[in-house]
């Protein structure tokens, strides 16, 4: 379906901070990072590309308004799979109520275009991993793990 470039770094720490007969305690962590970036996208994906900017303009010609909270999946070369397409927004206009889009081109516009829509944002997180402990007391095992992610961003579709 085209080409993606990965680039990423994983890290692994583990120890047994304790370790007898009766009593074993020991710690993890983990860190990975990865970006991907599209290099080529076939005519497949092109064609996707031009049914989901079709269903946009089906929808801005009709009151079906709740079907695009959440935005569709669109793919370009240096983008990334997981990209947030949007229209650039400069808040609402206070001398009329209508909200102001700014354009690829970089020009003020009231009308919302498919067209003009550029990647607002990715859901990939920067980093995500997870740490924890393991505490065993002769027959007795407590096992903790907490997962965390920073740096990726998510759409919210109630403000829609």
């Amino acid at each position: 379906m085209g080409e993606v470039q990965n680039r990423g770094f994983e890290l692994e720490f583990r120890s047994s901070l304790v370790q007898t007969k009766n009593v074993n305690f020991s710690v993890y962590a983990n860190l990975s990072h990865n970006k991907n970036k599209i290099l080529k996208i076939s005519e497949s994906l092109k064609q996707y590309n031009a049914r989901v900017e079709a269903e946009f303009n089906k929808f801005l010609s009709s009151s079906e308004d709740l079907k695009f909270t959440k935005p569709l999946m669109q793919y370009a070369e240096v983008g990334s799979l997981t990209a947030i397409w949007g229209m650039k927004s400069l808040g609402i206009d206070p001398s009329n109520g209508k909200e102001l889009f700014l354009t690829p081109t970089q020009t003020i516009s009231y009308d919302w275009n498919s067209r003009d829509q550029v990647i607002i944002g990715d859901t990939e997180p920067k980093a995500q991993g997870a740490f924890g402990f393991n505490l065993r007391y002769k027959n007795f095992t407590l096992f903790t793990s907490f997962m965390y992610e920073f740096g990726g961003q998510r759409y919210k579709e109630t403000l829609v």
